[in-house]
C-alpha cells in the first residue's frame, strides 16, 4: 500500500490497514510506503506498535515500472491475479465487496507506542475519569480542506457546544484542535474543557505523537463534534463504534446528541469500544 507525502494520519491508516486485509485475504505478503518528512514527520512504528515491513518511496516508484500502481476500486482484481506484486496507491480505503469498514477492527486491534499510551491515560485519569463528555474535534488551519473551514466554521461550534451546555449541564468538553487559538477559543468560552494546549510544529512527530492522545481520547468521549470532511474524527468514532456517534454541521439529523440521551462513560480509553 503506498500513501503520499501530504496524506493524513487518518488517510494514512484507513489505506494501510484495509491494504493489510487484502493480502491477509488473499494470502500475499504485505508492506507500506509511508512517506516521511516535511510534509509528515512520524513513522507509522512511532504511533502504534507494528511489525508489518515498510519500504521506501523511491523503491516503490522503481517497482512500479513493472507492477503499476492500481486504484481502491477493485475494479482491476480479476485481471491481476497473475502479477506477484500488486501496488495499491490512494488515498482511500479499499472497496471490499461487503463494505469499505471491513478494515476496522484491525484498527480497534492496533496498541500506541508506550509513550503515547502513559500520555493518554495521564490525561484521562487526571481530567475525564468517572464521567461522561464529549469530544470535540476543530479544525481552523490554513491547511484544512476549503469545504472544512467553509462548512465548520468556529462560530458554528462555539453555538453547537453552547446549546448542548444548555441541554446536559456542564458536561466537560475534551478539545482536539490543529491550533492552539483553536482550542483557546473553545476552552475560553466553556470553562471546565481540557485540551493538550500547543502540540509543536503542524504534522511534526510531536503533533503526530499528540494527535494520537487526542484520537484516543476523542473515542472515549460519550459523542464527537467533528468537521465537516475530515477523515480523523471519523477513526476515533471508527475506534469506538458502534458505541457513540459523530456529528458534524452537515451531517444527517439522527447524528446529533439530542436531550435525553444516554450519555456512556469509558473505563480503559486505551479500549473505547468497550462500555
Amino acid at each position: 500500500m503506498v500513501t503520499r507525502p501530504y496524506h493524513g494520519l487518518g488517510n494514512r491508516i484507513r489505506v494501510v490497514l484495509s491494504g493489510q486485509l487484502l493480502a491477509e485475504r488473499h494470502g500475499r505478503s504485505f508492506a507500506y510506503v509511508w512517506p516521511t518528512g516535511r510534509h509528515f514527520g512520524a513513522r507509522l512504528d512511532q504511533l502504534w506498535q507494528v511489525d508489518e515491513r515498510r519500504i521506501s518511496p523511491a523503491r516503490s516508484w522503481l517497482l512500479a515500472r513493472r507492477h503499476p500502481y492500481r486504484d481502491a476500486s477493485l475494479d482491476w482484481l480479476p485481471t491481476a491475479t497473475s502479477d506477484n506484486l500488486w501496488q495499491i496507491r490512494t488515498s482511500q480505503p479499499i472497496a471490499f465487496p461487503e463494505g469499505i469498514d471491513e478494515w476496522h477492527p484491525l484498527l480497534r486491534g492496533l496498541v500506541p507506542v508506550p509513550e503515547i499510551q502513559e500520555r493518554i491515560m495521564a490525561v484521562f485519569d487526571e481530567h475525564l475519569r468517572g464521567r461522561p463528555y464529549v469530544g470535540v474535534m476543530v479544525r481552523t488551519h490554513s491547511v484544512s480542506h476549503e469545504n472544512t473551514l467553509k462548512d465548520s466554521p468556529l462560530e458554528w461550534y462555539l453555538e453547537r457546544l453552547a446549546q448542548i451546555r444548555r441541554e446536559h449541564g456542564d458536561i466537560p468538553f475534551y478539545v482536539s484542535a490543529d491550533t492552539v487559538a483553536g482550542e483557546a477559543a473553545v476552552r475560553e468560552a466553556f470553562p471546565g474543557s481540557v485540551g493538550l494546549g500547543d502540540k509543536g510544529a503542524y504534522n511534526s512527530l510531536q503533533a503526530l505523537q499528540a494527535s494520537l492522545v487526542d484520537l484516543y481520547l476523542l473515542a472515549s468521549s460519550a459523542h464527537i463534534i467533528g468537521p465537516h470532511y475530515s477523515s480523523f474524527p471519523e477513526l476515533a468514532s471508527y475506534l469506538a463504534e458502534p458505541a457513540i456517534r459523530l456529528e458534524t454541521s452537515q451531517s444527517p439529523e439522527g447524528s446529533r446528541l439530542e436531550v435525553g440521551d444516554q450519555l456512556t462513560v469509558v473505563s480503559d480509553p486505551l479500549r473505547p469500544w468497550r462500555r
